[in-house]
């Protein structure tokens, strides 16, 4: 196709629009693509010499005008919420574009379509509120953007932000000349944005963005702008990664104890996105979301991490030490462990018609593998030490309540995979473990010294000989200071 069919596409489509009746969504889906898909891609800065028309060389430059002022006929002929939604959408698409040309393009239509709808909006008065509802979308997509590594981008971005926060004041009921000291201050970030050539200068932008977001997003948009963002920190710029993880600690600090009913599928999305994550400082940032969000719905998160696949993914276990490190929520995660232990030791397995083998609950499974790998993080130490009589008494008689009892079985058990059934024989060997695991961290040298000295160790898991390693454990656990200590 030439520049000069290109450039006919665009007038056509722009004389269109001005038509009655006024294009459908779909129809202005359909045209608004088929001319990005057509236009955006060109590179050259003079593709062709035909001649169109008044003899006018035919450029690029004159096709992406072209389109330009067919997206504002689109917007003049129906100047309403749902033309807006249905172009940016259209426009996002190349955001995250690999070239750099596609994405400043898209963001430079952006700019158009929501001048245009500013200036001649239909469905907005003085004095009375309505919604925005593109603004979560466009917020989530647009913000992270200023970590992207063009500098047109990024000064593109902030402008769009900039309308797209005057555009929320306006449907609030304001008049269009008052001043919005959020879309001002977002406007003052311009000259910051295009000289912010570092990651760390692009960030700080993105965080005092992230301040004003949770002033200006209504509370019914929330879960939209959370669904963009964890499409956004995959993005494979490291910038712009990171920076939708920025927006999402944030969210999930502010507005956390609003979420409540969405905490299992949001914690579920977090996990999920986790182990995809490219970039360390993004992965890193990732986990401080779920820190924030622990910190208003702890007990949620914990259980939605225990009920993750065993043996723990690496993500899950960096999930569970991120929250175990956090000085404010590792007591209460040892506590609620510790209750969760003893509610199932009245009844940790089942029989399974009528068999006299007992299965292992996956909860119990799953206490175990949580037990360890808090005991295993927590910080600060003394939070530990200062409760191993509990954790000890707590993890043996949980020991010894699945001393006799295998893993569940393979159409039951889906949360415990063939390779944990490979590598751990039995829930026992599994609570064993942690006893370890717990030995260790508090440094409890001479009880496991007399323990290998004894080979008592295979003894904790047999039926026969359990209440026998017990006692031989008792001696030595005796004689050791630092298992006595009392929580105060």
């Amino acid at each position: 196709m030439t520049n000069s069919v290109r450039v006919l596409a665009a007038k056509a489509t722009a004389s269109l629009a001005k038509l009655c009746p006024p294009l459908s969504e779909a129809e202005l889906w359909s045209a608004s693509g088929v001319l990005a898909r057509v236009i955006f891609p060109l590179t050259a800065a003079r593709v062709s010499k035909q001649l169109v028309g008044d003899s006018r060389e035919v450029t690029v430059d004159s096709a992406l005008s072209a389109f330009y002022g067919a997206l504002e006929q689109i917007v003049k002929k129906q100047p309403t919420v749902a033309t807006v939604a249905t172009l940016t959408k259209m426009l996002s698409g190349y955001y995250a574009s690999a070239l750099d040309h596609e994405r400043e393009r898209s963001m430079l239509g952006t700019l158009v379509v929501l001048k245009v709808y500013f200036e001649n909006s239909t469905d907005c008065a003085l004095g009375r509120a309505s919604e925005f509802s593109p603004l979560a979308s466009l917020l989530a997509r647009l913000v992270p953007r200023f970590g992207d590594s063009s500098s047109s981008v990024r000064a593109s971005a902030g402008d769009a932000t900039h309308w797209t926060l005057r555009l929320a004041y306006l449907h609030q009921g304001h008049a269009k000349d008052a001043a919005d000291i959020l879309a001002q201050s977002v406007a003052a970030y311009r000259s910051e944005l295009v000289e912010a050539n570092e990651i760390q200068a692009q960030l700080q932008l993105v965080s005092r963005l992230a301040e004003v977001i949770e002033q200006r997003l209504p509370k019914s948009q929330i879960q939209t702008y959370l669904s963009v963002i964890f499409e956004m920190i995959l993005d494979k710029q490291t910038g712009v990664s990171c920076a939708s993880a920025i927006l999402l600690r944030q969210a999930l600090s502010c507005r956390g104890d609003q979420l409540q009913n969405e905490s299992e599928i949001l914690i579920s999305t977090l996990l999920l996105k986790l182990p995809d994550v490219q970039s360390v400082q993004t992965y890193t940032e990732v986990l401080s979301s779920l820190v924030a969000f622990a910190q208003h719905h702890l007990s949620i998160v914990v259980d939605i991490l225990i009920k993750q696949p065993l043996p723990y993914s690496q993500s899950t276990v960096d999930a569970w030490h991120t929250l175990a490190r956090d000085a404010s929520l590792l007591p209460g995660m040892i506590d609620y462990i510790l209750e969760r232990l003893a509610a199932v030791g009245d009844s940790p397995y089942e029989l399974i018609d009528g068999s006299s083998i007992k299965y292992a609950k996956i909860e119990c499974c799953s206490l175990t593998s949580a037990f360890s790998e808090v005991v295993k993080a927590g910080e600060p130490e003394d939070v530990i030490t200062s409760r191993v009589p509990r954790l000890l008494a707590a993890i043996l008689l949980h020991l010894g309540a699945l001393v006799d009892t295998h893993f569940p079985l393979q159409n039951t058990g889906k949360q415990i995979s063939a390779d944990l059934r490979k590598t751990v024989a039995s829930p026992a060997s599994l609570a064993l473990q942690s006893v370890k695991t717990l030995l260790l961290r508090v440094r409890a040298d001479m009880v496991i010294h007399e323990i290998n000295e004894a080979r008592a160790w295979n003894d904790f898991i047999d039926p026969q000989h359990f209440v026998t390693s017990v006692r031989i454990f008792s001696v030595p656990v005796a004689c050791c200071a630092i298992l006595f200590r009392s929580d105060d």
